[in-house]
């Protein structure tokens, strides 16, 4: 499967950020080592960054320093870009939210990212199968 274009889950990067688990740690660093040296292109939003934030600052503990510092280093790579959604694709990410109730409003929201830029989703999530998304392996 080709990964050399994708949207980043939020999961990957706490993992990258946290080293809390080793076999997630090493592959979403992995993921942002092939961002650096331009083998990979990838695509996150600004939603994605506050609900790394929220999780780094208020279940690991993190000071804000830390966070803001990590999160501008990982910014500056030239292979990862900020984007948003449109209107009507927040309205197709609404209808999956409420069809799919185990799946949460951010994971929907990046499934329509993906789904417009033609990007896979590197995530470690299970629950991202209901859409037919494999969680990422390497």
């Amino acid at each position: 499967m080709d990964w050399s274009n994708c949207f980043i889950d939020a999961n990957v990067f706490i993992r990258h950020l946290a080293q809390d688990n080793k076999l997630h740690a090493d592959l979403a660093t992995k993921v942002f080592d092939d961002l650096a040296e331009g083998k990979r292109s990838a695509k996150i939003n600004t939603l994605l960054l506050h609900e790394v934030i929220y999780v780094l600052e208020k279940v690991y503990g993190f000071p804000r320093s830390k966070i803001a510092n990590a999160i501008r280093k990982l910014l500056e790579l030239v292979t990862l870009e900020v984007v948003d959604l449109d209107k009507q694709s927040v309205f197709n990410a609404l209808e999956d939210y409420t069809e799919h109730t185990s799946i949460d409003f951010p994971d929907c929201i990046y499934r329509q990212i993906a789904l417009n830029e033609n990007l896979k989703i590197i995530t470690f999530d299970q629950h991202f199968k209901k859409f037919g998304i494999q969680p990422f392996t390497g």
